[in-house]
């Protein structure tokens, strides 16, 4: 048996006790109306302070552990939640990232969903929907005192009932835009703050804090709207019990008047259908959390049934061996009519170096996603030795790979964690043997703390060239087959993008697949052959010299962009 199954049998496991918890909860909740019972008909009829005190003792004892039975069920519901998030929340985190990492619209997922599982469980509307099903049972008790009370009752279940069905209806609609205008707040503002600077630089401040205070209000406007709908149907449920429960109280005294029912009766059937109510009422007063509950479930699952972990995974096969083999690729989105990509080809050797050159939107960062599996081919095939780039599970994949984009990232850690992916454990000599490669050692080692510097928001801020050759470093980590170069010199200096070349002929020494997309002519020296790309278009493809002389020279706009 599998990590996954077992997981999910000991979720079943403690929703099982739950369950068994709740029948005898629901049990002990008939003490309440068989003491008054006994009070009213024996008690103050044969007068006997025995009998009195025996009771008292005895629901004490039932209330006791009512009690204890009672916490136990919240104790292990709060568990199951915080269970349920464990379970989830790496598969969620990964996929997350391959969503967003897909070039698409961020997914309206969150982290905020995956938490309202949790806050469910740990609230009481999850052990209301647990003794909901035992509502028909006190109406039957109550039915076996007198049927005219049991029908009463039976009523007042129906329409508390009809009244979560209209709230329902009302505001699933509602909630659900609010929660949308409250992600796209969030949003814009993550936004605004990664880019704080340019924004005061720019002057932009001002209009961004404009266009989050517009969309914020709306979002709370939208909350408040929907928490005056649900609060009337949650003040209607409360008042309509009390009143329901008044109301039978009224007609059990219309019945003993009658000499059809005794006051002990009337009391206990009160006491049961406020019992019975309980669980209607408190599950319409929580529906926000059951809504946001459900919402959660929805977005996660349709979140994670994209993520590739969802999916069967690939076989096992051998590591690929150093050649790029690219087919008719063609990559085209929805959002645009023309393919951002048609119909390139192009093979890179073990040992050999193609430089892709082109002016801007000419398609070079879309090749170098697609090339690293970030996009899917609309049309063609990536190859990486024989197999196609899905053949391969993304993490392995990523092993194989070494990939600086166009405007590398580093993360909130130490440099040597940076370096080494993010590893939670390392060899320091892959590290250093990766900075060495991309001439950024002897920068790192006068740094505060060296290889420990921590970078990040907190921690000590880097030159656009020393990020730029860190992030080289990790694309360099532990050696890999194929490197796939974004323009990698576009922060560096004369001296930096002459150690740049020096890489890139030390991975070729080593028979590495080299693909470097540049602007710049002095990345081109290192490089076999270019591909020349415009309109996402192939125009030129061979060896560098001829392209150079038959083609760059005469194309004045290939020489600009260059």
């Amino acid at each position: 048996m599998n990590g996954e199954a077992t997981k999910y049998i000991g979720i079943r496991g403690l929703v099982s006790s739950v369950f068994i918890l709740s029948v005898i909860t629901n049990i002990l909740m008939f003490s309440g109306p068989v003491f008054m019972l006994q009070i009213y008909d024996r008690v103050l009829t044969a007068r006997s302070e025995e009998t009195l005190v025996v009771l008292i003792i005895l629901v004490a004892m039932l209330y006791g552990f009512f009690w204890i039975i009672d916490y136990s069920r919240s104790r292990i519901l709060a568990r199951v939640g915080a269970r349920i998030e464990n379970n989830h929340s790496q598969k969620f985190f990964s996929s997350y990232l391959y969503t967003v990492s897909r070039g698409r619209e961020r997914p309206q997922a969150n982290l905020q969903d995956l938490m309202s599982i949790r806050r469910a469980f740990s609230s009481q509307v999850v052990l209301s929907l647990f003794d909901l099903p035992w509502a028909p049972l006190f109406i039957l008790a109550i039915y076996v005192f007198h049927p005219v009370l049991g029908y009463a009752a039976l009523s007042s279940i129906i329409l508390l009932a009809v009244v979560a069905i209209i709230n329902q209806i009302l505001t699933s609609k509602k909630r659900s835009r609010s929660a949308t205008l409250s992600r796209d707040s969030e949003r814009l503002l993550h936004e605004a703050a990664h880019n704080a600077d340019y924004l005061w630089a720019q002057g932009m401040a001002k209009a961004l804090t404009d266009r989050w205070r517009k969309v914020n209000d709306e979002a709370l406007n939208s909350a408040v709207v929907s928490n005056d709908l649900s609060g009337v149907f949650s003040s209607f449920s409360k008042a309509a019990r009390l009143l329901l429960q008044s109301i039978i109280l009224g007609i059990g005294a219309w019945l003993v008047l009658r000499n059809e029912m005794t006051p002990g009766a009337m009391i206990a059937g009160s006491i049961m259908l406020g019992r019975a109510l309980s669980p209607i009422e408190q599950t319409i007063s929580q529906w926000e959390t059951i809504q946001r509950f459900r919402q959660g479930l929805r977005s996660i699952n349709e979140l994670e049934a994209d993520s590739p972990s969802s999916k069967e995974d690939p076989s096992k096969i051998p590591a690929p061996t150093p050649h790029l083999a690219v087919r008719s690729l063609t990559i085209k989105f929805p959002s645009r009519e023309e393919p951002h990509l048609n119909q390139i080809t192009f093979d890179v050797q073990s040992g050999e170096a193609l430089g892709v050159v082109g002016p801007s939107a000419s398609g070079k960062t879309t090749l170098a996603r697609a090339l690293v599996g970030l996009i899917p081919p609309s049309l063609g095939e990536v190859r990486i030795g024989n197999a196609t780039l899905n053949q391969y599970d993304p993490i392995r994949r990523g092993n194989f790979i070494g990939y600086l984009p166009q405007e590398p990232k580093l993360f909130s850690a130490s440099i040597s964690e940076n370096i080494a992916r993010m590893e939670s454990s390392f060899d320091i000599d892959d590290v250093v043997g990766a900075a060495k490669l991309a001439s950024v050692h002897e920068d790192i080692l006068r740094l505060p703390d060296g290889y420990d510097t921590l970078l990040g928001e907190s921690g000590f801020h880097l030159s656009g060239g020393q990020k730029q050759r860190i992030a080289l470093a990790r694309a360099l980590y532990r050696d890999p087959i194929f490197l796939i170069l974004d323009e990698p010199n576009s922060a560096l200096d004369s001296d930096g993008a002459a150690n740049l070349n020096k890489v890139i002929i030390e991975l070729k020494r080593r028979g590495r697949a080299i693909v470097v997309m540049t602007h710049r002519p002095s990345a081109l020296g290192p490089c076999d052959r270019l591909l020349v790309l415009k309109g996402g278009r192939a125009i030129a493809y061979g060896d560098r010299d001829d392209i150079i002389e038959k083609t760059m020279k005469n194309s004045k706009n290939v020489r600009m962009a260059m």
